[in-house]
């Protein structure tokens, strides 16, 4: 069994991850990918839709932890400045 699994986990396995990105014939950039035993997966950061607090306080998050990391409609930004325009239209919202 632990034969089995070492070849399975074998680096070459891996290195197709690691040259492909590289290549000029690469159509995608930036994004995180995580690889083993012949399987390959896009690995990616999704945000929640929050919990609002202009006067948030560490007792606010201890007592919405419940909330904040539920993943209904969550979404998963394309960038950095897609996360933030998302953050500034959340808190127009919210007076």
């Amino acid at each position: 069994m632990m034969n089995t699994l070492t070849r399975s986990l074998d680096p070459a396995l891996v290195s197709p991850v690691v040259a492909f990105p590289a290549h000029e014939d690469c159509p995608v950039s930036g994004e995180v990918y995580t690889a083993g035993a012949g399987q390959v997966a896009r690995f990616f950061v999704g945000r929640t839709r929050s919990y609002h607090n202009p006067a948030l306080t560490a007792e606010d998050v201890r007592d919405h932890l419940d909330r904040i990391p539920d993943e209904t409609d969550s979404f998963v930004p394309a960038d950095p400045g897609v996360e933030m325009a998302h953050l500034l239209r959340s808190i127009t919202h919210h007076p």
